[in-house]
């Protein structure tokens, strides 16, 4: 069980209850984390620092809707982040706003699975798999992915999908959307071209009814390894 002295969230929050045997605040966020699928790793709540002009406008809509996130999600909004370069914050802004909504929605929110985030070339395998040996992660997605009230589709069209995968994806999503609740993707494929990577009607679905948000940065991790490297 996560306790005080192997707490995640310490640097991320005020400590009042850190005195106590056990925090709620910690208890819930771990548990609607877990059932979101986010590591360790993803929870910590950091910043995101803008490191070039060219992609001003995006995190300015961005922040917008991380600080309007609740109202955003409930509203059945969808998100688009792509951009043809890797390593420049989509992945980043997306796990930023699934925690910013688990941040917003915990102290309200039962025990249960109100997020999702799917890496979509490990669902695909995952997919593929529980054909011949069951997975209690596939199991776990098909349980939530139509209740929560946001899934995260991250690396959309990374990996070639067969006709079998792009019909289950086109009924989760398309599902989701005809309900009314939030997805928000990210790809390295532009708009235009997302159809010749995962067919017209789940692309229709996908571009149609988002909003579209493009980084034109450049790859900032291997910048900041190669700075690392010059000193």
């Amino acid at each position: 069980m996560i306790n005080n002295s192997n707490c995640w969230l310490k640097d991320n929050c005020n400590k009042i209850d850190c005195n106590k045997p056990n925090c709620v605040k910690l208890v819930k966020l771990d548990y609607l984390f877990n059932e979101a699928g986010l590591e360790l790793n993803m929870r910590k709540n950091t910043d995101l620092f803008l490191t070039t002009e060219l992609d001003r406008k995006s995190f300015e809509t961005l922040a917008k809707v991380k600080n309007n996130i609740v109202e955003f999600v409930n509203n059945g909004n969808n998100l688009y982040i792509y951009s043809k370069n890797v390593g420049n914050g989509k992945s980043a802004w997306a796990i930023k706003l699934l925690q910013s909504y688990i941040y917003s929605i915990w102290p309200s929110s039962k025990l249960e699975c109100r997020a999702l985030w799917i890496h979509v070339p490990q669902f695909l395998l995952a997919l593929k798999d529980n054909i011949s040996e069951k997975s209690d992660y596939i199991a776990h997605i098909k349980k939530n992915i139509l209740d929560c009230d946001l899934v995260i589709f991250d690396e959309l069209g990374e990996k070639t999908a067969t006709q079998f995968e792009t019909e289950h994806l086109l009924s989760y999503i398309n599902t989701r959307l005809s309900m009314g609740k939030s997805c928000f993707y990210t790809s390295n494929i532009a708009p235009n071209e997302l159809e010749a990577v995962i067919g017209e009607r789940l692309a229709s679905r996908v571009i149609g009814l988002s909003n579209i948000i493009e980084f034109k940065g450049k790859d900032m991790r291997k910048a900041s390894m190669q700075l690392k490297n010059n000193v």
